[in-house]
């Protein structure tokens, strides 16, 4: 079993470190807390002698004893990892704690609760709030109590959530090639007369169907911006825009900036 530790260079940022990996076989635990998300597959969880199976959206709290790892089934898969420096991560537990806290305390197992559509991405949102480079204590608080507030909100949209249909068809919008076929093919996913998923979409989600493929389209080009070097004529042409200037505009009324900049930016 191997133990990670935070000061010795295992994190390149000094505050908050996030990562997307398609798992490892590495048994492990760990000198500050940790908790990850499935972004796509699934995947076998093993910790402290425990399996369980994680699909899209499951969430995983860990103490830093945890000992655990996480290995895909059935195929490719992928997961969102993020911790915060320990000392950071005490001091913004002892400000924030109180009986809603969701971390586990030594001794106790890990926390699992499960991501909405919605949920799931107002978490993608957060963490591409985070800057990669010049990171400071208050980008931590804002990991910390941003996932917070996205798990204390959750649970609502569990019991009044979009019906499976319109779920399932949301959730596959997480794959930059069924997000570039357009808004076409994802009514059609729905199985349902367009109207009908227009009302659906407002009800739930608060946007159009245009508008919930046109942001998935362009948050996963934002994603490939800071972690590739493709062109960025390369990644419009991927997300299904046949006009490079409809791509800037709609960039940059969803960014508040221009590709290139969004690229360079800390």
């Amino acid at each position: 079993m191997s133990r990670l530790r935070w000061s010795t260079g295992l994190a390149a940022q000094a505050w908050v470190r996030f990562s997307l990996s398609a798992g490892t076989d590495l048994e492990h635990d760990h000198d500050f807390p940790e908790w990850f998300w499935i972004e796509s597959g699934r995947m076998r969880h093993d910790c402290d002698g425990h399996s369980e199976i994680l699909s899209l959206g499951d969430l995983v709290l860990l103490h830093p004893r945890h000992r655990h790892r996480i290995v895909p089934l059935d195929g490719p898969a992928s997961h969102a990892v993020c911790s915060v420096e320990p000392a950071c991560f005490n001091r913004i537990a002892a400000r924030h704690r109180d009986h809603l806290w969701p971390w586990p305390l030594a001794g106790a197992g890990p926390v699992r609760r499960h991501l909405g559509p919605r949920a799931l991405g107002r978490m993608r949102a957060l963490f591409d709030l985070l800057p990669v480079r010049d990171q400071s204590p208050a980008d931590a608080e804002l990991a910390v109590t941003g996932t917070l507030r996205v798990l204390r909100d959750a649970p609502a949209e569990h019991h009044d959530g979009p019906p499976a249909w319109l779920a399932t068809a949301v959730a596959e919008l997480d794959d930059p090639q069924r997000a570039a076929l357009g808004v076409t093919a994802f009514i059609a996913a729905c199985q349902r007369a367009p109207a009908t998923v227009c009302r659906a979409c407002r009800r739930h989600y608060h946007l159009r169907p245009g508008e919930l493929v046109t942001a998935a389209r362009l948050d996963h080009c934002a994603r490939a911006l800071r972690c590739t070097d493709t062109s960025i004529e390369a990644l419009a042409e991927a997300a299904g825009y046949a006009s490079l200037s409809h791509f800037y505009r709609s960039f940059q009324a969803r960014f508040g900036c221009p590709p290139g900049r969004y690229r360079t930016s800390p």
